[in-house]
């Protein structure tokens, strides 16, 4: 069974105007104060007291007869009520019964009050159709609704080549580690595809009730970044290499490189090396002198206090050996003998034996291993994890190991969660501030000049917010899967870890009182723990 509210009719009589209520059926919403008096402000009717009529009406229950004045009033007709929400999506209608001798509404009717509405798009007529066989009041309907907007695609860039090749070192028999077997190059001929775009799906507008388009989000079109030693095909949708040689990716962009080879040591002889592409030194590097490479650098020497920067992988052979002055700084991978007395910073991944008072970091993992695999003093940081097999001794100075995120990051992360839930708020409010000032205009009632400024005043508000909260949502996804990431940082121990190591998890903070062996220290809550390998 279908239920229906309890709603009501005005009865015109010899003796005056009456109100006769109609209970509900079936479970239906019983009749309020606030629905009757809509209903005599939409027709203009004052000529009641609110109180009586409050009283009569819990005294009857939705049922009987009351009377509202000695005055007769003309026969008012069925009527159709229509409102629309602030983002035009929904056209909703609530009809009223006709009094006696009151005429009823047409489909015709309803059709031409949702025109003078400007409600032209989504119409449901047969749900019109049904209320007119079949009549229902004090109910609200969804006459039109608006149609979503059909979300594109984004364009992307697809290689094709390996964009992060295994930058590992062989680890031997014996535990040493062998750095000449480093394959890390991926090769390519001359004419060869390196990359294509796949094109974006643009996407379809919506429409509100009205008629107006709701557009689609943007989509966006990435070009092809193009390198030294490569080219574009006429149509701009495919790049190939002009030379032979090896092929690497850097902030998105694709880099086909030769090599700059110094065959000797980079010392006064060569001074300072700025290369666009791969540099491959055969000997040191001393004290004092720089190298600076858009490609990688290899060095099968040592490296003394000097500053080497790269946006593709560094691999130092012989070590480091910074005299508290070497400055090491690639864009993805670091791999060395050892590092001394030194600062190193890899965009991704650093690979090493050996760790002696040193400032280390990594954006990905950290791993000391191979015959030694030791941390001593200084300060190791990643963001993903960091391996060793020793860290610390009986006599060392004191070491820090953390990996996890930077707090800078959940600053921010809680900044922007608070003004987006706090801005969403603000939205929801002001839309229904306004949806409130248009049910009272198409009641008839006008606005003072400081009503008119109050919505416009809003109604700019509201543009703004519409603005602002999905940009500030990204950048809060987006760091939020930062943060989800960084908090699975872990420190793995494949031998022992001495007193006075400092371990820190994502701001959580361990110093290490005794003596620990084989296990990975996680973050639990917010306490650092271990657990066993």
């Amino acid at each position: 069974m279908i239920s229906k509210n309890a709603y009501f009719a005005l009865q015109i009589q010899s003796d005056g105007t009456y109100l006769k209520l109609y209970p509900a059926k079936d479970g239906g919403k019983p009749l309020t104060l606030d629905a009757v008096t809509a209903y005599f402000a939409l027709i203009h009717f004052e000529d009641y007291d609110v109180t009586q009529l409050l009283n009569e009406l819990k005294a009857r229950k939705d049922t009987g007869i009351i009377k509202l004045t000695n005055n007769k009033i003309r026969p008012v007709d069925e009527l159709l009520s229509v409102s629309i929400d602030s983002t035009e999506f929904e056209a909703v209608g609530r009809f009223y019964a006709p009094s006696n001798q009151g005429s009823s509404l047409t489909k015709e009717d309803i059709m031409d009050t949702l025109k003078g509405k400007r409600v032209q798009f989504g119409i449901d007529s047969n749900l019109i159709e049904k209320w007119v066989n079949n009549r229902e009041y004090n109910k609200d309907f969804v006459l039109a609704a608006g149609a979503d907007p059909v979300q594109g695609r984004n364009g992307a860039v697809q290689y094709c080549f390996d964009t992060n090749p295994n930058a590992q070192p062989r680890i031997n028999e014996d535990g040493t580690v062998d750095y000449r077997q480093l394959d890390n190059i991926v090769h390519v001929k001359e004419g060869e595809k390196v990359a294509c775009l796949v094109p974006a799906v643009p996407g379809k507008a919506g429409m509100t009730v009205t008629g107006k388009p709701i557009a689609p989000a943007k989509i966006k079109t990435p070009k092809l970044k193009v390198g030294r030693n490569l080219s574009l095909s006429e149509d701009g949708m495919s790049m190939y290499t002009n030379v032979s040689g090896h092929v690497y990716l850097v902030d998105d962009k694709v880099f086909v490189s030769n090599i700059y080879e110094v065959l000797g040591d980079v010392n006064a002889s060569t001074g300072n090396i700025e290369y666009d592409g791969d540099i491959h030194v055969k000997g040191n590097v001393s004290s004092g002198y720089s190298l600076k490479a858009t490609g990688q650098i290899i060095v099968e020497g040592v490296v003394e206090g000097s500053r080497l920067e790269a946006d593709g992988p560094i691999i130092i052979m012989g070590g480091i050996q910074g005299m508290n002055k070497a400055y090491i700084k690639s864009q993805l991978n670091v791999t060395a003998k050892f590092i001394e007395n030194a600062t190193v910073e890899a965009g991704l991944h650093l690979l090493t034996e050996t760790i002696m008072h040193s400032k280390v970091s990594a954006g990905g993992y950290v791993k000391v291993e191979g015959k030694r695999g030791l941390i001593i003093g200084g300060e190791v940081h990643a963001a993903e994890s960091v391996t060793f097999k020793v860290a610390g001794s009986p006599m060392s100075a004191f070491t820090l190991i953390e990996v996890g995120l930077d707090p800078s990051v959940v600053t921010e992360y809680r900044t922007l969660d608070a003004e987006v839930k706090k801005e969403q708020q603000e939205f929801t409010q002001l839309t229904q501030i306004l949806s409130t000032y248009r049910q009272k205009l198409a009641t008839g009632l006008k606005l003072n000049p400081s009503q008119v400024q109050t919505v416009r005043q809003i109604g700019a508000r509201v543009k703004e917010l519409e603005a602002i909260v999905p940009e500030k949502k990204e950048r809060r996804e987006e760091l939020g899967e930062y943060i989800l990431k960084s908090n699975r940082g872990k420190v793995i121990v494949q031998d022992k870890v001495y007193p006075r190591v400092k371990i820190v998890i994502s701001n959580a903070i361990l110093i290490i009182k005794n003596e620990t062996h084989y296990c990975a220290f996680v973050k639990d809550g917010e306490d650092v723990c271990s657990k066993p390998l």
